[in-house]
């Protein structure tokens, strides 16, 4: 986790909207406004690829002078580099696990509740906040994961995932928690 926040040879945080030198022009097809300034920023969260060594990709060799890099610092934030920027599925579904893993499993005081919390946010609608703790975080993404792909009646649906009131947990309600990840209230 250190090394995709920013502990590498490029100082490089290879999450969205994090850190100091946070990734903000992934390759892909809708967080892109370098390609196209009417297309919205990468939202935080988003994992890229990383540095490649390997790659035929003309962008991540951009501006060496050996014309290979070093491996760990083969890499550049360009929506162009599909080898070493591309944010993909399986990366943040890896990503998300291990946050909410680490999350979960460090002795500190947290300053999220464990039970979830039954009040009403102060703030009317945000239903994105699914726990009600007041940030809109990994904590709710998983909560929606789970009940993914669910209808009333099914065992493990859960109406508080439902963002677009359609009866089924479906990627409209991920996209609107996405859209609002990262925000945080009082309770």
């Amino acid at each position: 986790m250190d090394y995709l926040m920013g502990r590498n040879p490029l100082l490089k945080v290879y999450v969205s909207g994090y850190g100091e030198n946070p990734m903000k022009y992934p390759h892909h097809r809708f967080f892109c406004p370098q390609a196209d300034p009417l297309y919205p920023s990468v939202p935080p969260g988003f994992v890229a690829s990383g540095p490649n060594s390997g790659t035929l990709d003309p962008w991540a060799y951009a501006g060496s002078k050996t014309g290979r890099p070093a491996a760990q610092t083969c890499y550049v934030d360009h929506v162009e580099s599909f080898m070493t920027n591309s944010v993909t599925i399986s990366l943040n579904a890896a990503l998300a696990w291990v946050t909410y893993y680490l999350d979960g499993s460090d002795p500190r005081p947290s300053n999220t509740p464990t039970n979830p919390v039954t009040t009403i946010p102060t703030i009317p609608g945000v239903v994105e906040d699914i726990n009600n703790d007041g940030t809109v975080n990994m904590h709710d993404v998983v909560i929606i994961a789970k009940a993914f792909g669910t209808v009333p009646g099914d065992k493990i649906f859960d109406k508080r995932c439902d963002l677009t009131n359609d009866n089924g947990i479906n990627m409209a309600d991920v996209m609107i928690l996405a859209l609002k990840f990262g925000f945080v209230y009082s309770v």
